[in-house]
């Protein structure tokens, strides 16, 4: 033991009291008492290999530890900042994995690969305007396929299908390949598009090609009801209230249910959906919906008057409150509704249907 503390810093000896029990046994006896004559760099290249294996493993967290140490011991090893970074990311904590490649970066602003990995951080953060901002400064200086793949499924995540769309293209024009995840992305741009066969296809495709994302049922849920096939529509809604439970889902359940006539169970579905998240604009819709199914009129209209509040610009939240008002006899409330649902769209002949029946 003399024979090491004589070759340690004050630092590396620092670094060997912290290590604790279990961390003395994960890294290997071998490795806290090597043979004497080893230099200090070399036994922190063991520690770093020892790192880096167990990220190979995909055991994130062991080798964040290990990172920790060198780090603690040597703040200037970028390489164990970036990995640790990295570990960071695959382990789901993304504040941290930021501030690593952040870290990075302060060094050098033209570091594509911890660019890059920063905006994947941002991105599974929720931030995607600094996202975008990341992959487009990489952009900007080499065409690279993987981050406008990244783009792509940050667009679609603020409603830009067409920015998307666009990215995709470059994807595969500068050497991407037609992988699931593409056939995924172009599915969800052919949904905000409402080109739902086509997304129907293209989920499909990506399930075939073997991609696993929680979201495949739902999609698909809802691409059904689009197209009026209700039956595969309730098949994969009910499936992804088996695998991902929301408010989205159980309310686009209830509105299938509806259309199979199955209004009692509609109308439960729409109360689940209310009560995991009474901000979503499409359960209380569900539920007036079902509602005015049922005849419960006037239990329709306090729904919708919810729905129509939380998303005023929608159409047919307004056409089917002039329908529920119409039939509990308030002729000038509904004819208001249906010059509302016009105002917003034109076309929506069943309100201009409506609104000439009344004024009869």
């Amino acid at each position: 033991m003399v024979a090491i503390l004589n070759i340690c810093s004050t630092n590396y000896q620092t670094l060997m009291k912290h290590l604790t029990t279990p961390m003395l046994l994960l890294l290997g006896v071998s490795l806290l008492f090597p043979k004497i004559g080893y230099s200090q760099q070399a036994e922190l290249d063991a520690y770093y290999e020892k790192a880096a294996a167990f990220q190979d493993n995909g055991q994130w967290d062991e080798a964040a530890q290990v990172y920790n140490l060198l780090l603690d011991f040597n703040p200037m090893m970028d390489k164990a900042r970036f990995n640790r970074g990295y570990c960071h990311l695959q382990s789901g904590r993304y504040v941290s994995a930021k501030a690593d490649f952040e870290q990075v970066l302060l060094k050098n602003q033209y570091d594509f690969e911890a660019l890059e990995m920063h905006g994947l951080a941002c991105f599974y953060n929720g931030e995607f305007g600094n996202a975008i901002q990341d992959f487009s400064a990489i952009l900007e200086k080499q065409d690279n396929p993987n981050v406008y793949l990244y783009r792509a499924r940050t667009y679609l995540r603020i409603g830009d299908a067409d920015a998307a769309f666009f990215d995709i293209q470059n994807c595969l024009e500068f050497g991407g390949s037609q992988t699931g995840e593409i056939a995924w992305i172009y599915g969800e741009i052919m949904m905000a598009r409402k080109q739902y066969p086509m997304a129907i296809d293209q989920f499909l495709t990506a399930g075939r090609s073997g991609i696993k994302n929680p979201y495949m049922d739902y999609n698909l849920g809802l691409a059904y009801y689009q197209v009026g096939q209700i039956d595969k529509s309730i098949s994969h809604l009910e499936a992804s209230n088996q695998v991902l439970p929301t408010s989205a889902s159980f309310a686009q359940l209830a509105l299938a249910k509806i259309k199979k006539g199955e209004l009692e169970e509609a109308k439960s579905l729409a109360v689940k959906a209310v009560g995991m998240d009474w901000q979503n604009p499409t359960a209380y819709y569900a539920n007036g919906m079902a509602c005015l199914h049922l005849n419960q009129y006037e239990q329709a209209v306090e729904k919708l008057n919810k729905a129509v509040v939380m998303e005023p610009e929608n159409a047919e939240f307004y056409y089917q409150r002039a329908v529920a008002n119409a039939r509990l006899g308030n002729r000038i409330s509904a004819q208001l509704d249906c010059q509302k649902a016009l105002v917003i769209d034109p076309n929506k002949t069943e309100a201009s249907n409506l609104y000439a029946s009344i004024g009869k």
